[in-house]
C-alpha cells in the first residue's frame, strides 16, 4: 500500500510540475542521447535509465531492488510540438522543461498512475 501511495505521490508531483514549467515545442531529435531519473510503472517506481535515438525509438532499464527491468519503445510527432510515446509500460504525452543549466523530460501516462522524469547523461570524453 505504501509503495503505491508512493508511486501516486510521484506521478501528482510529476504532473504538477507538467503543468507549471513552461512548455517548449520540442522536436523528438531534441530528444536524442543518454537520459537518468526515475520511473513509475504498474510493477513500482525506481532509478531508471534511457537511450533515444535520432528517431524517437528508446530503450532503457528501470532498477528495482534485486531486479532490473528493460523498457523499449518510441516518442512519436502527434503534430508539430506535440509528442506522444508508446512503450512497454504504457501511452502517454512527452513534454519537454528547458532551463538554463538542464532540461528534463517528462513521460505522463494516459492513465494517471504512470510516468517518468529524465535528465541528460553528460557525454564522458573516451579514454583515448
Amino acid at each position: 500500500m505504501r509503495r503505491r501511495a508512493l508511486g501516486a505521490a510521484f506521478v501528482a508531483l510529476l504532473a504538477a510540475a507538467c503543468a507549471s514549467a513552461t512548455p517548449s515545442a520540442p522536436d523528438v531529435r531534441d530528444l536524442a542521447g543518454e537520459w537518468r531519473g526515475r520511473m513509475v510503472t504498474t510493477r513500482g517506481h525506481g532509478p531508471a535509465s534511457m537511450t533515444v535515438n535520432q528517431d524517437g525509438t528508446f530503450t532503457g532499464t528501470i532498477y528495482f531492488v534485486g531486479l532490473d527491468r528493460d523498457f523499449h519503445g518510441a516518442i512519436v510527432a502527434v503534430r508539430p510540438g506535440e509528442l506522444r510515446y508508446m512503450s512497454s509500460e504504457g501511452d502517454g504525452t512527452v513534454r519537454l522543461r528547458r532551463m538554463a543549466d538542464h532540461s528534463t523530460v517528462y513521460f505522463v501516462g494516459d492513465n494517471g498512475a504512470t510516468g517518468a522524469r529524465f535528465n541528460p547523461q553528460p557525454l564522458v570524453p573516451s579514454d583515448r
